[in-house]
């Protein structure tokens, strides 16, 4: 997958204070990002209007050799749960949530983070389907793309062996993924987000960016055809969200795909070692 980079140091050392850098992949014509980490990432920084700037490639990862991560004031922040926490107290943008809100938010989130999303990648990355999901990373040039056909879901299927979730039959991986799907159509009933409100909140952007891969994409996972047949109420619930969070979703996808190797450079000239944490 290219030149695979982590940093010791601020890759953006004349950055702008406050200003968040996203690190994240290139967009598919379907989706902003295949990564679901990294679409929750940035539709959070969306859906509360937070300055942020995005730097597209499959050539730089975080400390911890994931993507996203972001940098803020020439300090790393990775895994996406703890990027969204830190950002929102910095920012003050704390859902205003009731105790039991928030623990349903933070059950849910683990659920579709940690569980779902290891059943519906195995469809993408093993299933029939995978050499059209793989096709789908257009940025990344043909011969990369090809290469990371063969290595990625090997090394998937170990992940998915350690997790323990592989252990079980392809069946069983995706039925306990429909069960996930159910017990969200579940949660939102006729509400027109997870926690009743008027507006999002975070836990929406963890679901949102699940399901997203599943319900735009143009393969055909059993999940999706749950959402179609049985979950029928959580298609428009993400069209909501979509319309909120991304109206210029089609023309972001088709905009993005190549993405960028160039790092930004800021014209700041007070970004010193005072001003970082």
């Amino acid at each position: 997958m290219g030149n695979l980079t982590s940093s010791s140091g601020p890759r953006i050392p004349n950055y702008k204070p406050g200003k968040v850098y996203l690190f994240t992949f290139p967009s598919v014509r379907c989706c902003p990002t295949i990564s679901p980490f990294a679409l929750k990432v940035e539709s959070w920084l969306r859906l509360n209007g937070i300055e942020y700037e995005a730097i597209r490639s499959y050539s730089h990862w975080s400390k911890k050799g994931q993507v996203p991560f972001v940098e803020v004031d020439g300090r790393e922040i990775n895994e996406s749960s703890f990027i969204i926490k830190e950002l929102a107290a910095k920012f003050n943008k704390l859902d205003d949530l009731t105790a039991e809100q928030q623990a349903v938010s933070s059950m849910v989130e683990a659920m579709v983070d940690n569980h779902l999303v290891w059943s519906y990648s195995h469809y993408r990355m093993l299933g029939p389907e995978a050499p059209v999901f793989f096709e789908m990373w257009e940025g990344m040039g043909a011969v990369k793309r090809a290469i990371a056909s063969r290595t990625i879901p090997r090394n998937y299927r170990s992940r998915l062996e350690g997790h323990g979730i592989g252990r079980n039959t392809v069946e069983e991986i995706h039925a306990m993924g429909c069960d996930d799907i159910r017990a969200l159509s579940g949660l939102l009933g006729d509400k027109q987000f997870l926690m009743g409100g008027e507006a999002p909140t975070a836990v929406d952007c963890a679901v949102f960016s699940h399901l997203a891969q599943i319900w735009y994409s143009p393969l055909k996972p059993p999940h999706k055809a749950v959402m179609e047949t049985e979950a029928k109420n959580l298609g428009p619930y993400l069209d909501r969200l979509k319309s909120i969070i991304w109206p210029d979703w089609d023309e972001f996808c088709a905009a993005n795909v190549q993405g960028s190797e160039k790092l930004p450079t800021e014209d700041n000239k007070e970004a010193s070692s005072d001003q970082q944490e």
